[in-house]
């Protein structure tokens, strides 16, 4: 009898072993998987990084050019006047940063109109 019950307890264990070894493997594989979709991801968003400092540093850019291109003010009689160049809104291309912030048109992406309200009150206290 206690040789059946020591077999029987012997199985059990062997099998909760088993068990126990599948959940680790899984565990493992559930592990790496997750580790290079982060991985992905991470890539994903250092891209879109570059690729907004790039569009940003374009837009300051712009900018330059635009103050670069306005006449000096004259001092007339005691009036100030400044003829100015406007930026070409073709030249920024209507889809981008630059064209948004410049001409004011709308966005309806709520981030990007939340950046462009932001990079409006910069180049305000910029300028």
């Amino acid at each position: 009898m206690c040789s059946v019950e020591a077999k029987r307890i012997t199985g059990d264990l062997e099998r909760e072993m088993h068990k126990l070894d599948k959940r680790e493997r899984e565990a493992d594989e559930c592990l790496k998987t997750s580790s290079a979709k982060l991985q992905d991801l991470i890539k994903k968003n250092d891209e879109e990084i570059q690729n907004c400092a790039h569009e940003l540093l374009m837009l300051v850019d712009s900018v330059s050019k635009y103050k670069e291109s306005m006449v000096p003010v004259r001092v007339f009689d005691g009036i100030q006047t400044a003829a100015v160049n406007e930026l070409k809104y073709e030249e920024l291309g209507s889809g981008s940063i630059a064209a948004l912030i410049t001409h004011g048109t709308a966005t309806r992406d709520p981030m990007q109109q939340t950046i462009i309200e932001l990079l409006r009150s910069v180049l305000h206290n910029f300028s």
